[in-house]
């Protein structure tokens, strides 16, 4: 779903840097990239300027299903917070930065480098030991 949304919003992609944002290698992106095109869901094409690359993109029918999704989280997230304050919403959009911010850190520190506790499950998910209880 993340390499989805990130095709969304970017409109289209090379497979490094969707690897790059997913944290994934690119072996595992094309890998990836495969079933996505499989499904219907991505189109491959040819970089527009470097004839090396490729790029990828959202299928009709899957931004049109990206398109209904999001308006539906829209919809849904101001449903939510229409009764706060504007000082009530500002602590909220607060919060989340703060709690995004964290993720991302602690998976970029969790798959960084060959040593990264999820650094094995990028190649193979299987590979990955189990964490504490």
């Amino acid at each position: 779903m993340e390499a989805l949304s990130q095709l969304f919003v970017t409109e289209s992609s090379t497979p490094t840097e969707l690897a790059r944002h997913l944290h994934l290698t690119t072996p595992s992106v094309t890998d990836l990239v495969d079933r996505l095109v499989s499904g219907g869901l991505v189109v491959r094409s040819s970089h527009p300027t470097d004839r090396r690359k490729i790029v990828v993109t959202l299928s009709a029918t899957a931004r049109s299903k990206m398109e209904d999704m999001f308006a539906v989280v829209t919809d849904v997230t101001l449903r939510a917070t229409e009764t706060l304050t504007p000082a009530e919403r500002t602590i909220v959009i607060d919060c989340l930065a703060s709690v995004s911010d964290a993720y991302e850190e602690t998976i970029a520190a969790m798959t960084a480098g060959p040593g990264g506790r999820f650094a094995a499950h990028i190649a193979s998910p299987a590979a990955v030991p189990p964490g504490p209880p």
